[in-house]
């Protein structure tokens, strides 16, 4: 939770930790280096949310980010967002 932070700056923070994250090599008790990623789900508290419905929002957030092939940041997409981006791809 980041309060009193913009979504585009909670996207970036989330972003870097993913890049953080994926740069790091952790070993197993077997000797083996694996590679290991990070999804985050990002979402923002509007006036009629309390604290478990963001938390609740980031968290499905999260599940999509995992659906659409993890190692992903993914936001919670206003419905103005999601008109934009289908009639662009309607052009």
């Amino acid at each position: 939770v980041l309060p009193d932070t913009k979504r585009t700056r909670a996207m970036e923070l989330a972003e870097r930790l993913k890049q953080v994250v994926c740069a790091m090599r952790v070993k197993t008790p077997e000797g083996d280096t694996v590679k290991i990623t990070a999804s985050f789900g990002v979402a923002s508290l509007r006036k009629d949310d309390d604290r478990e419905g963001l938390i609740k929002k980031a968290d499905d957030m999260l599940y999509k980010a995992k659906a659409a092939g993890r190692n992903r940041v993914m936001p919670q997409i206003k419905l103005l967002d999601s008109i934009t981006e289908y009639r662009s791809q309607d052009e």
